[in-house]
């Protein structure tokens, strides 16, 4: 076998290229270049235009909010925003910490026996603790800095959920005309074949000649 030529190489480096190319931009996953489409392939045939023209973007829309993961993450940011701006609204109240404790000893040291007449006590201790800093603008800074973290989350939320809907309206009115245009394709292709082989029934029944039927 002969070994291929440089020109040949580069080839069909250039058409893998093409072919992960055109699978990215139709959106489809490839592991290997011979997995990738062949620009020759057929196209999927055209919905009917009754389905085309009923097409609505709510459905579509449910489900792309439900299932895309930058909107999953944004909301749990949105919702961790929240957590931290109420736990930095808690920490302005003032602080009243109490504590107690109670213990038991035995004075049975030589037999264990012994020890259910041995204790002594019980002691306990108890302690109350209140705490209220002055001014506290410490903790005045970290809740409007909590607050204008969530301010920022939310609008970043809602500004997802608003461009995902606009895109998915656009994607069915794009889908839509795609349809018709095609559909208009399809019958201009079906009349150009039908021009073709009028021409060519003209001439073998000898009325023009072989360069007009080529034209």
């Amino acid at each position: 076998m002969r070994p291929r030529s440089s020109s040949g190489s580069e080839s069909e480096r250039a058409v893998n290229e093409a072919r992960v190319t055109l699978a990215k931009t139709m959106g489809l996953t490839v592991t290997e270049p011979a997995n990738a489409p062949l620009a020759a392939d057929s196209f999927p045939p055209v919905p009917d235009a009754r389905m085309l023209s009923a097409l609505a973007p709510s459905p579509y829309i449910d489900l792309a909010l439900q299932r895309r993961w930058d909107r999953q993450a944004s909301a749990k940011l949105k919702e961790s925003g929240g957590v931290l701006t109420t736990a930095a609204r808690t920490a302005l109240r003032p602080r009243l910490d109490f504590a107690g404790r109670i213990s038991v000893n035995t004075i049975a040291e030589t037999s264990l026996a012994q020890t259910a007449n041995a204790w002594t006590g019980p002691g306990w201790q108890a302690s109350l603790q209140f705490e209220k800093p002055v001014g506290n603008n410490a903790a005045k800074g970290r809740l409007l800095q909590s607050e204008a973290d969530l301010a920022q989350r939310s609008i970043n939320a809602s500004d997802l959920d608003r461009n995902i809907r606009a895109n998915i309206v656009s994607l069915v009115a794009s889908v839509k005309t795609a349809g018709e245009q095609v559909a208009l394709l399809d019958e201009a292709v079906r009349f150009y074949g039908q021009t073709i082989d009028s021409e060519a029934e003209r001439y073998r029944g000898g009325q023009t000649s072989l360069l007009d039927m080529i034209v």
